[in-house]
Parts: C-alpha cells; structure tokens; sequence
C-alpha cells in the first residue's frame, strides 16, 4: 500500500457521510429535511476498492438543527498511516482501531455539507447543481466545482443505473491530486473517487447505509 497523504485515509473513514467555519456567501444554503443518511441510529460503512486493509464505519448519535453528528469507527492496518493520524485533532487510535469520537455534517434533501471533522468543511453538493457551479473548501482559497450532471440513468451502482452529480475537490495534498464525489438526489453520496497525482491510480469509496 502506498504511504498516501493521512487526510486521504481520514477521509476514508468519513467518506460515508459527507462532511464551518468558513463559507462563502456565494455558496447555496443546505436545508431541506434530513435523509436517511442523517438519521439517529444509522450506520454507514463502506467498501474500499484497491486498499483491503482500511475501513469503517460511522453511526447517527444525534440530530440538531439539521445537523447529524456522528461517530466513526473505523480499521487501519498499515502502521505508517496510524501514526500520521494519531497527530490530526480528534482522532483516537487503539491498535489497529481508529475512532473519530465527533463529526458533524448536514445530509438533506438539498444536498451535503461538512460542518465540522478531520475534512474541509462546505458544501459537497447540492441537488439542483449545474455544471460549472462551484463551493468554497473552508480554509483555502480552492473551491469545489460540478463538473457533470447526469441528464439520464448512466452511473452503475448496486446492479442499477442512476444519475449523478460529480463534483471535484482539487486536493493537491501529499500524492492525492483530486477527490471526485459522486451523488445522487434520492440515495446521497453513492461513492468517492481519489486520483494519484504521480500515476493517475485511481480508489473507489462506497459507502453503504444500513
């Protein structure tokens, strides 16, 4: 396994959720009702394709506002990884096992933002995106942009076509050039996409609500 940048494995664990204090007025507002995603008592795991020894999964503790708040937990088994996580904020680590005791993020009708957590914080997406759309990446000057929206059921997910909005995040941090979020209006965060920036290897998050 490549000694990828921590923030791509901290996101691994939370990838499920998607997840300020930075926002751009220029961003949309995330309201609507809470999805099944944002529910108490949910969990979210997910399979990671290309990397057998890292994953989790976050449950629902509760619900303010709009705002879940979850807990992850989640297993990583390559040492150099835990020891660069063991310095990020919040997260505790027991061997193999990492916890992110506290994240907070908005899963509605109208879309995904990051609220607080190991991520930066904004909107992922929202719903009624058109290509070219872009949100603020709290604490930089990058920004996320829609860079396509389904016109018909082309993305393959769980033995079915849906459509989708992608949305890239330019990373640039360690070896991760972008992260690609892919999400669909009724089912939310249907999986994540990290790209290499030396040789373009691409991983697949997807996450799975129980």
């Amino acid at each position: 396994m490549k000694n990828l940048p921590v923030r791509f494995l901290i996101v691994i664990l939370v990838a499920p959720l998607l997840l300020s204090c930075s926002k751009d007025e220029d961003d949309p507002v995330i309201r609507g009702e809470v999805t099944e995603q944002g529910q108490i008592g949910t969990r979210v795991s997910m399979v990671v394709s290309g990397m057998w020894n890292v994953f989790g999964t976050a449950e629902v503790e509760a619900v303010e506002d709009g705002v879940s708040t979850y807990r992850i937990e989640g297993r990583v088994g390559d040492h150099r990884v835990r020891n660069a996580m063991s310095n990020r904020p919040g997260v505790e680590i027991d061997g193999e096992n990492v916890v992110v005791e506290e994240l907070k993020a908005k899963v509605t009708t109208e879309g995904i933002e990051f609220i607080s957590g190991p991520a930066y914080p904004g909107v992922i997406v929202h719903y009624d995106a058109k290509v070219g759309d872009t949100y603020s990446m709290g604490g930089t000057s990058r920004r996320r942009e829609v860079t396509s929206v389904s016109e018909e059921e082309d993305f393959s997910w769980r033995g079915m076509l849906i459509r989708v909005i992608e949305v890239e995040e330019p990373t640039r941090e360690g070896d991760l050039e972008k992260t690609t979020y892919y999400a669909n209006h009724r089912f939310g965060l249907v999986a994540i996409k990290f790209t290499d920036a030396k040789d373009g290897e691409e991983y697949w998050v997807f996450p799975s609500t129980q």
